[in-house]
């Protein structure tokens, strides 16, 4: 591994915690889009910390939901394409990844 620049790296070093948290965010959309599938009660202290937390993740989608109820079962679109958002960026780390990988048993 001598032949990799520093920058590289410290990518490779990075990039797997990264797709972690990408990873454990993935399944906290994904509890969110099953709990109001399933017309999730707000008033829970569940429901309402995993609101919070995924909250700021579907902000940048937000206007998707805009002719959505509040309450009752609602699909949320803004959470589907936040979910797609994430295995998208998944895809990418993991493709980078594989390609430093391949390099290194190479040398």
């Amino acid at each position: 591994m001598a032949d990799i620049d520093p920058i590289q790296k410290y990518e490779m070093r990075f990039l797997p915690v990264f797709l972690y948290c990408v990873g454990a965010c993935e399944g906290l959309l994904l509890a969110r889009l099953i709990v109001r599938l399933f017309a999730g009660r707000p008033d829970n202290a569940a429901f309402a910390l995993l609101s919070t937390l995924t909250a700021p993740l579907i902000m940048p989608f937000g206007v998707l939901d805009a002719a959505q109820p509040q309450f009752g079962a609602v699909l949320e679109f803004a959470t589907l394409a936040a979910m797609i958002a994430g295995g998208i960026v998944v895809a990418i780390g993991a493709r980078r990844l594989r390609r430093y990988d391949s390099r290194a048993r190479n040398r």
